[in-house]
């Protein structure tokens, strides 16, 4: 029978827990240690035991997150109380130190906060006010984080019209304008450029000016052309290449009537 050393912890009727080796369907104890391993196996059992200093850190932050109080902070033994380690302790001290460095966490005296991208707001009226101030628009994602309840809010403002909603074409995001009725202030410069750009008139204007520019070629604007003349009907269509027709002509040999008349008198 093969044997088995593979060290194993057991039940024991001892105070402590018990540690032997199994081979076979048996099992050899070798002593109970009163609750702790041996130090041959109970640093790397201790090890492994331990959550990854990632995983720690994601759990942090994502603490912060769902636990906000507005202009609030968490003190350094209500995290560690959450997530169960000790940051302070020789294994975590890195996690402690990207956590003060983190782009998404402020620190408030001897206390950390959730810093969301869009911070500084709690509640649907400054969320309003925020995005009619933004007239680049704000991703809806930025929007949810900035507070508990965000999400919300937003959707009760989209469904009452006091936000344009608009979505990303490329990552299919929707993006939060202000409303089309929102006034906004412009110099008077600008609106002389605008007032002095000359727009063209027609569609063949229009084409010319983009290609004095370099953004069509002279195939688009061939193609355009052609496009608008069928359309008005003024370029009859081009036809598909017509069927050739077989005709089956009926051939006689007349002209060689008379010249067998012999094979014909063999074969009476």
């Amino acid at each position: 029978t093969s044997l088995n050393f593979a060290p194993q912890r057991f039940a024991s009727s001892h105070p402590g827990q018990g540690f032997g080796f199994g081979f076979g369907g048996g099992f050899v104890l070798l002593g109970d240690f009163g609750g702790k391993m041996p130090a041959m196996f109970g640093k790397r059992e201790a090890a492994a035991a331990q959550p990854h200093r990632r995983s720690v850190l994601r759990d942090v932050i994502e603490f912060l997150q769902q636990h906000r109080k507005p202009g609030g902070r968490h003190s350094l033994a209500e995290i560690e109380k959450h997530v169960g380690v000790k940051l302070t302790s020789k294994g975590y001290v890195g996690v402690l130190g990207r956590l003060r460095a983190h782009e998404r966490i402020k620190i408030i005296g001897d206390g950390f906060r959730y810093k969301p991208l869009i911070d500084n707001v709690f509640e649907r009226t400054q969320l309003q006010d925020v995005i009619g101030r933004t007239v680049q628009g704000l991703r809806r994602s930025a929007l949810e984080d900035a507070y508990i309840g965000a999400k919300e809010d937003l959707e009760s403002l989209q469904n009452e019209g006091k936000v344009l909603v608009i979505r990303n074409i490329e990552d299919k995001e929707d993006i939060f304008f202000p409303p089309p009725s929102v006034s906004l202030p412009m110099e008077d410069d600008i609106k002389e450029l605008w007032r002095g750009v000359r727009m063209p008139k027609t569609e063949v204007d229009l084409d010319e000016a983009l290609l004095r520019n370099g953004q069509i070629t002279q195939e688009s604007v061939r193609r355009g052309n052609t496009y608008r003349a069928q359309k008005r009907g003024m370029v009859r269509k081009k036809k598909g290449p017509r069927k050739r027709q077989k005709r089956v002509k009926k051939l006689t040999n007349q002209h060689m009537a008379g010249k067998f008349k012999w094979l014909s008198d063999l074969q009476k």
